[in-house]
């Protein structure tokens, strides 16, 4: 009988710890942590049947929105930009969920893609310009080995790129080209390695000087003094040598070439019989002279011959 009480004892008990178990909430996700883009977490206790929900917001009071192809426990967030959003994990069972578990606000050093700011502006013909960090989450972690380096080129030679690693802020540059359109862009070094990605692309035209200015508009009133100087006296020359300019422009007399063969040919005396007529009195020659005749016809009398 005592054995019997035992048993029923102990089936009690496993049924209500049973029954006491399933109506628990799993327990929340631990160590919630970003490193390389990754949302990472682990679970705390048995996690059998136990699925996790992710939700993302970008600042305080803002809605929640859900993260989607997230593993059992970490979410990589690589292809998207998140910096500046904070994430927020929860464990579920059926109807029942954990509380919810907040991570840190992504800065740069969770991320791969982070870029750094340009700052630009022109002063007469200088340049100046200045990288800044999103945050100083690099800056705390990498110490002196992150830095930037500029990049810049002009836009009609995109692949000609040069390069400037100097660590002072802010960067003058006063020996561009002016009236050229230049771009500038930053990124990161990591012991002399590219990180991350570059800054926004900025492309400028280069003002000229007031003395770049001045000094091109006294050229181009020279050029175009001397350019008039020029014309003013060639049109001068031309009218006081109307006539002879006139003579030297006139084509040559010149004789066709058929004419040329026709006088240079020798000509030659051609009878013409003409026909007999008993009543005529006098029978008549026509006889072509020769050019030195002028070609004028004799009448030689028949009777003569």
């Amino acid at each position: 009988m005592d054995l019997q009480n035992i048993v029923v004892s102990c089936l009690f008990f496993l049924t209500v710890h049973r029954v006491w178990m399933t109506e628990l909430p799993p327990p929340p996700p631990q160590h919630i942590q970003i490193h390389s883009s990754v949302l990472m977490w682990n679970s705390s206790g048995d996690d059998r049947n136990v699925t996790y929900t992710v939700q993302y917001s970008s600042a305080p009071g803002e809605l929640w929105d859900s993260m989607t192809g997230c593993s059992q426990l970490q979410c990589d967030f690589a292809a998207k930009d998140f910096y500046g959003k904070v994430f927020r994990v929860r464990a579920e069972r059926g109807n029942l969920s954990s509380d919810w578990q907040q991570s840190e606000k992504v800065q740069c050093i969770h991320i791969n893609t982070c870029a750094p700011i340009i700052n630009l502006s022109i002063v007469s013909d200088k340049v100046e310009l200045m990288g800044l960090h999103r945050d100083s989450s690099l800056k705390k972690e990498y110490g002196g080995h992150i830095t930037f380096r500029l990049l810049y080129w002009k836009t009609t030679s995109p692949n000609d790129k040069q390069e400037n690693n100097e660590y002072t802020h802010p960067i003058i540059m006063n020996d561009l080209e002016p009236g050229k359109n230049y771009c500038f862009q930053f990124d990161y070094l990591y012991f002399h390695k590219p990180y991350g990605n570059p800054s926004r692309l900025i492309c400028k035209e280069i003002p000229e000087t007031s003395f770049g200015r001045t000094l091109r508009v006294i050229v181009s009133g020279v050029l175009t003094v001397v350019v008039l100087a020029i014309f003013g006296g060639w049109l001068y020359f031309a009218y006081k040598n109307y006539r002879k300019i006139k003579q030297y422009l006139q084509p040559p007399l010149d004789i066709p070439q058929h004419f040329q063969e026709f006088l240079s040919s020798e000509f030659y005396e051609h009878q013409v019989d003409l026909p007999s007529n008993q009543d005529a009195e006098v029978g008549k020659i026509i006889t072509f002279a020769s050019e030195q005749t002028q070609m004028e016809p004799k009448v030689v009398d028949k009777e003569k011959i």
